[in-house]
């Protein structure tokens, strides 16, 4: 069984940099754009279903940031989501207490 994307393929090219410690790094997608700072903040103990990576930078004088929930399967349980929703909240990671935006899935698999 093989899945296969049925909607539109995007694709971006970013080049990482200052890969210290692990699980930090920066990400540009061009010489003259800014660099976006990313840590991956919590993983599954297997390291197999899901991973929550946290960005922040500065554009147009403005703090822009975010919190990506990633998951290897289309869909997540809804406790392990309830349960890192609340240790981001924890970190305090969601520093101007912006509104969750889902993601939407449909037509990907």
């Amino acid at each position: 069984y093989q899945r296969r994307v049925r909607g539109e393929e995007t694709t971006a090219v970013g080049e990482l940099f200052n890969e210290n410690p692990p699980g930090a790094f920066e990400e540009r997608f061009c010489p003259v754009c800014p660099a976006v700072s990313y840590t991956i903040v919590l993983i599954d103990a297997q390291g197999k279903n899901f991973s929550v990576e946290y960005d922040c930078g500065i554009s147009f004088n403005t703090v822009q940031y975010c919190v990506h929930i990633l998951s290897r399967t289309p869909t997540m349980d809804e406790g392990t989501f309830n349960w890192i929703l609340s240790e981001v909240n924890k970190m305090g990671l969601n520093q101007f207490n912006l509104p969750l935006q889902y993601t939407k899935q449909e037509g990907c698999w």
